[in-house]
């Protein structure tokens, strides 16, 4: 099961009475939309308005694109993972039936065809400042659509091959024969970083890009000084990657005569990748239309652009006809941007009484061959102290360049690698000091009172009731019962084990949206934004939101996104920003419209504007009267100017009317924003765990989720979202790992029959709840809700395993927790404890 098919339709609708517990926490801290009665759909469980459309196969994804006359690319990959490119054979190829082309990095570089112009750098104004090596400019390893000098990672594309039929583009790709020179290569990062390690590119001669420190180190070190214990880890978060449904596919074409390209392509952010796209191929922006439709699942690996992307555009102008390219799944596996790969190594200085002194940590990320995204550094680098107080705290965060292909945002980003090692510590630490894991969180956690609160890296945390949250997960997984369900587990031959975990993580993402409402001559309201959605339910939250502020059904609405040529601004969907930066976008654009509206009602009635209001959804006059009219239509428009006009009342009023300058285009409003504040979703979870003794195989027996989204538009989607997030996050921990053979270098997980994706079977039902604590920051107070559901499932799964496999000695597991790793442990554990005895 794609893991896509499920972001589903929760299956216990929450009831809408928000004030119920866990629910609404702090409801009165900030005002809803202005909704009241029929149009009150903030809050509301309403069915999603896409999911018709998308099950009845009326959806319209990337690889549905079609042209007239398009041909089909096919790629020629790198089977090393560092290599010297001394030719490119062609010949062959070139004479095979139906071939149209093969291009390679000459061509690229004859046509100056650029590098994609990947930005890893977090461009908001509170996000971690990451920075390179002291002396030295940021360098980020170009890539190249088509390099010409080295591939620097097993599946990077040499040439590419054009043909009238896919087949025919597989078949002669087989045939351009490359001549290769093999060189020294290196994939994990701390091996990247010994000296000597083999060098990716000479303006990074020691494979470092990013090399950082945060927070007070002259604090830290006096705290842990002065400490009575101190505890330390090492972890490892392996890679993973996203398996979307549909795996990235292309479709694109030029018009001479208007001198325009034009990409199908599904993304989570069309309006960058245009800029990104145009860059590389040296066009203005305005030469290049994009557009994006459905997508069939993303998690952040479509965020940033693709080289296939460029490469079918700068293909269809060199042949002038359309270019098409969709991904195999084992292309997908092999060369989608992945997530994940972090080595952390923390310690933590604790008091006896197990108060937190002081945290260090040096977090090193793997951004592979070229960086595409520092996001996952960055975000998880502001996180690292989690929900506890912490005096002081220290940070060095490094990015290192390796032989594999490049990371970038995956759901979540960085902060469920943090959140891994620093619950892992603590779990370590109320150990070593024999206190209960609980107690020793609880001593430690912010309390509402102290919010803001800054923590001890410099990221200040806008609100939340952690406190709460550690209580509602704990009742709600009947943790008190636990013992009870071990001792039935044990006489099934099992061993039952517990994990908890709290998190706090960040939404920032880009700074700029733009939102377009205006009534249409079908009496149907248009909104235009600049998100993209992948799954999300976007079509019908975003118009919920609309709905409360203006008045108007959510039927009516109409959300469009993903025409470059009609979205012209818009930061895309990543990083948890698309509801807050939607939703306030949209307020400040409904508060234009509704006083464009007073002055278009003004004009209307022939009164002044200040004598119009709005109230209830309708535009009244104050006083007006239709005696005085000496014509019908004027008694109409006074008796409207009595009663009152909403939104689609004005919108037909004033249709043939002829309007002053000041407003000609009647009711219609283009709002530019840019919100740089941070906002901190929180929660906790509980996982409970059944392991097989003899065969090392892990069950997922009880899962429960608290997540503080702020203010929750639709608890109905919200739940889906978690319930998705909690299952990726499962999904890593139990199984999945892109494996790199390390005598080779070469990727050995390149099918859904070598990647461990979890089924439906293997997970149990999820017991879930929102709490809403409003954020300050925005005029809905919404945090976000699509990551939370992974951020503390990796440290809750594999605590609860280790908590199981206590009793036979384990002490530490590496994820993925698989059968095999399992077993091995029990195993070692058993070996080391017969000889301790035999001694």
């Amino acid at each position: 099961m794609l893991r896509t098919v499920d972001e589903r339709i929760s299956g216990d609708l929450m009831a809408e009475d928000v004030s119920r517990p866990g629910r609404a926490r702090a409801a009165d801290a900030r005002a809803r939309p202005a909704g009241t009665g029929a149009f009150r759909a903030v809050g509301q469980p309403l069915p999603r308005k896409e999911d018709l459309r998308l099950l009845t196969g009326r959806g319209h994804f990337s690889d549905d694109a079609r042209a007239e006359g398009q041909a089909y690319a096919a790629l020629v990959r790198s089977p090393y993972p560092h290599a010297r490119i001394l030719a490119v054979r062609a010949e062959a190829a070139r004479a095979m039936p139906g071939v149209l082309a093969v291009l390679s990095g000459a061509d690229c570089a004859a046509d100056g065809i650029g590098p994609l112009p990947h930005s890893p750098l977090p461009s908001t104004r509170y996000d971690m400042k990451l920075s390179p090596p002291a002396g030295r400019p940021v360098f980020i390893g170009p890539q190249r659509l088509l390099p010409a000098d080295r591939a620097r990672h097993v599946g990077e594309a040499v040439a590419m091959v054009v043909a009238q039929t896919r087949e025919q583009a597989l078949d002669a790709v087989e045939q351009v024969v490359v001549d290769y020179e093999e060189l020294p290569w290196v994939s994990h990062s701390e091996d990247a970083l010994r000296p000597g390690a083999p060098r990716l590119w000479d303006e990074a001669p020691d494979n470092l890009l990013i090399d950082t420190w945060f927070g007070d180190r002259e604090a830290t070190e006096r705290a842990f000084a002065r400490a009575d214990r101190v505890v330390e880890a090492s972890f490892h978060i392996g890679r993973v990657t996203a398996v979307a449904m549909e795996p990235r596919a292309a479709l694109g074409w030029y018009d001479p005569r208007a001198g325009r390209y034009t990409l199908h392509a599904g993304s989570g952010g069309a309006v960058r990748q245009k800029r990104e796209l145009a860059t590389a191929l040296g066009i203005e922006p305005e030469a290049l239309r994009i557009l994006c439709e459905d997508v069939g699942g993303n998690f952040g690996s479509k965020n940033r652009a693709y080289v296939e992307y460029a490469l079918v555009l700068w293909a269809a102008r060199r042949l002038g006809r359309p270019v098409k390219y969709t991904a195999s799944r084992a292309e997908a596996f092999l060369t989608d941007y992945q997530g994940r790969d972090l080595v952390s190594h923390v310690a933590l200085a604790l008091a006896a009484d197990g108060r937190f002194l002081a945290m260090r940590a040096h977090n090193i990320s793997n951004v592979g061959a070229h960086c595409v995204s520092l996001s996952p550094l960055g975000k998880g680098s502001g996180l690292i102290t989690g929900s506890y107080r912490m005096g002081a705290a220290s940070l060095r965060a490094q990015a290192v360049f390796t032989n594999t292909m490049p990371t970038n945002a995956y759901r979540s980003s960085g902060r469920p690698e943090v959140t891994y090692a620093l619950e892992r510590l603590v779990d370590l630490a109320a150990d070593t000091l024999g206190i209960d894991r609980l107690e020793i969180r609880r001593r430690n956690l912010v309390a509402p009172t102290d919010m803001p609160y800054a923590n001890a890296v410099g990221s200040v945390y806008d609100s939340g009731e952690y406190a709460h949250n550690m209580d509602r997960a704990l009742e709600l997984s009947d943790w008190h019962g636990f013992q009870a369900r071990r001792e039935a587990a044990a006489r099934r031959g099992l061993l039952l084990g517990r994990g908890f975990a709290n998190y706090v993580e960040s939404s920032i993402g880009s700074p700029f949206e733009r939102a377009e409402i205006s009534v249409q001559p079908d009496d149907r309201v248009r909104v235009v934004i600049g998100t993209q959605p992948s799954g999300q339910g976007h079509e019908t939250s975003f118009a919920q939101v609309a709905s409360d502020l203006l008045h108007v059904p959510v039927a009516a609405i109409d959300v469009v996104m993903g025409d470059t040529d009609i979205v012209s601004v818009g930061g895309g969907s990543h990083s948890g920003r698309s509801m807050r930066h939607a939703a306030t976008v949209l307020s400040i654009a409904s508060q234009q419209l509704i006083e464009r509206g007073r002055h278009l009602a003004a004009h209307l009635w022939g009164v002044a504007p200040a004598a119009v209001h709005w109230q209830d959804g309708r535009w009244m006059a104050a006083g007006a009267s239709g005696a005085s009219q000496v014509d019908a239509t004027h008694a109409t428009h006074a008796a409207d100017a009595v009663r009152g006009l909403d939104l689609i009342g004005l919108a037909r009023a004033l249709r043939g009317r002829a309007l002053p300058a000041a407003l000609a285009g009647g009711l219609a409003v283009a709002t530019d924003h840019e919100m740089h504040d941070p906002v901190f979703p929180n929660g906790a979870a509980v996982c409970e765990c059944e392991v097989d003794p003899e065969t090392g195989v892990v069950q997922v027996s009880r899962y429960t989720a608290v997540d503080d989204v702020g203010r929750c538009i639709n608890p109905l989607i919200v739940d889906g979202q978690t319930h998705g997030a909690i299952a990726q996050g499962l999904g890593q921990a139990l199984s999945e790992q892109c494996y790199i053979d390390p005598q080779s270098g070469q990727p050995l997980s390149g099918s859904l029959l070598d990647y461990g994706l979890p089924r439906a079977a293997d997970l149990p039902s999820f017991a879930s709840e929102i709490i809403e604590v409003l954020s300050p920051t925005n005029p809905l107070g919404i945090k976000a809700g699509g990551e939370g559901g992974t951020t503390p499932s990796l440290a809750a799964l594999v605590s609860a395993v280790l908590d199981a496999l206590g009793p036979l000695g384990v002490r530490e597991l590496t994820m993925p927790v698989t059968p095999q790793a399992v077993w091995r442990a029990i195993q070692e554990a058993g070996q080391a404890a017969r000889a301790g005895a035999g001694a």
